[in-house]
């Protein structure tokens, strides 16, 4: 099975087993960078996989990594940068995200840690927390760039459509460019650097595609949260916690 059928295999799996996250994910377009030092990206409107990560790791893996990279949508993190160091900014979404998943009962990616210091904190003010205690261009982490631009023209990289999405319940993303499993044109760009052996790193949070409106976008995921929290009642799969969860995810701003 390739790269492109097992993500979209763990996303159908998310869909049953966490239909809040499940139906958020099945909006957002699939796409592969070949960056050999990522393993999952996303810009507010598209899930990004390394293919070569996801052919290394196990269904749970792929599972939680839609499901950080989809809480990140939901905090609006590609919307919310501002400014800010992106490296810090990606390790407070990070741990922003990692907290969520484990108040919500979610088990996190290999590696992957929660800092308890950081609990309930949202991630402007793990931001602060990290950049007083971070000297200038010292991070924990490499560094990605904000929004990844071709340096030469690329062949379209994006997974090809679900046949049976259809059938399955979809939810409006922040999507300008329109959402779902629609093949993009233009794929990412893979970066000339890293080492194929590097370790694998947590995924990254890239700013939205040039021209995207910010208040539209906040509009349609408030909309799209409160579809697919709809949708997970209906299944009988929206624990209390998670409600709660819901609810502060519609009060970010």
């Amino acid at each position: 099975m390739n790269a492109a059928s097992r993500v979209r295999k763990s996303r159908t799996a998310l869909l049953l087993q966490q239909p809040f996250f499940g139906t958020l994910a099945v909006g957002l377009a699939l796409k592969i960078d070949h960056d050999p030092t990522l393993t999952c990206a996303t810009d507010g409107q598209s899930l990004i996989f390394n293919p070569q990560w996801v052919t290394k790791v196990d269904d749970h893996e792929i599972k939680s990594a839609i499901t950080e990279m989809v809480l990140h949508c939901a905090l609006r993190h590609p919307l919310r940068r501002n400014g800010r160091r992106v490296d810090l900014w990606n390790e407070a979404c990070d741990q922003a995200v990692f907290s969520t998943m484990q108040r919500s009962g979610i088990a996190l990616r290999r590696g992957c840690f929660a800092n308890p210091e950081f609990a309930n904190m949202p991630a402007e003010a793990i931001y602060r927390w990290l950049q007083q205690k971070s000297p200038p261009a010292v991070t924990t982490r490499p560094k990605p760039s904000p929004q990844r631009v071709p340096t030469a023209p690329q062949q379209a990289l994006a997974f090809d459509p679900v046949p049976n999405d259809d059938n399955q319940p979809s939810t409006a993303v922040a999507n300008q460019q329109g959402g779902g499993d629609k093949p993009s044109n233009t794929s990412v760009a893979p970066t000339q650097t890293g080492n194929p052996d590097a370790p694998q790193q947590p995924g990254e949070v890239r700013d939205p595609p040039p021209g995207t409106d910010k208040h539209v976008a906040e509009a349609n995921m408030a909309r799209a949260i409160q579809r697919a929290s709809k949708s997970a009642k209906r299944m009988g799969f929206l624990p209390a916690q998670l409600q709660e969860e819901i609810q502060e995810m519609l009060r970010v701003r």
